[in-house]
């Protein structure tokens, strides 16, 4: 934890661990294209990276303001680029023949007894605020994944991580049996 700076964890102190999985801090090391968004902080302008550096956009991508520190990539700082665009499909289109969209963060009616603490209500505004956003682009989606039954689980809910990864897990394979994209992406390959 940081004491007087601006988030409570630096993330630029996960580097170590992306580099032990990754050869190369590069985009170009990939064998498929990857965009990442991330807000300059500074300037209020969300950035789209796919080249270059690797580690600190995808470092950039998850700092959720307040809580994890912004990002130093160079002259700049950034933060989570959901700041912003929390569902960027848009810089996806002119590249892509098939986006599939993924959403985590679907918000179900509630009682108030499920706002327990002040970080509870501002969580809700900020995934209100995101939904109201981004529902309207989950048409601009080929495929959408939309694991609704994440609802009842908090950005920080670290005891349930299983249980978040299995109900991912469980919508994804739900959607592709109901989506004729395998048949699709066959036929772009030939």
């Amino acid at each position: 934890m940081q004491l007087g700076k601006p988030g409570f964890i630096d993330a630029e102190k996960f580097y170590p661990e992306f580099k032990s999985y990754l050869k190369e801090d590069s985009f170009n090391a990939l064998h498929k294209l990857l965009t990442i968004t991330a807000t300059d902080i500074l300037n209020g302008n969300l950035k789209t990276f796919s080249s270059g550096e690797l580690i600190k956009p995808i470092l950039a991508s998850a700092a959720i303001p307040g809580v994890f520190a912004p990002v130093k990539i160079k002259n700049s700082y950034y933060v989570d680029g959901g700041t912003l665009n929390n569902f960027p499909i848009e810089s996806l289109k002119p590249g892509c023949n098939i986006i599939i969209g993924s959403y985590a963060n679907w918000v179900d009616a509630i009682t108030i007894k499920e706002l327990k603490h002040s970080h509870h209500v501002v969580e809700r505004a900020l995934k209100l605020r995101a939904l109201k956003d981004d529902y309207s682009k989950f048409k601009g989606c080929d495929l959408m994944i939309l694991p609704k039954a994440l609802s009842k689980f908090g950005t920080f809910d670290k005891k349930y991580l299983n249980t978040i990864f299995n109900i991912g897990y469980n919508a994804t394979k739900e959607a592709l049996s109901k989506s004729d994209l395998i048949t699709i992406e066959h036929s772009l390959k030939s």
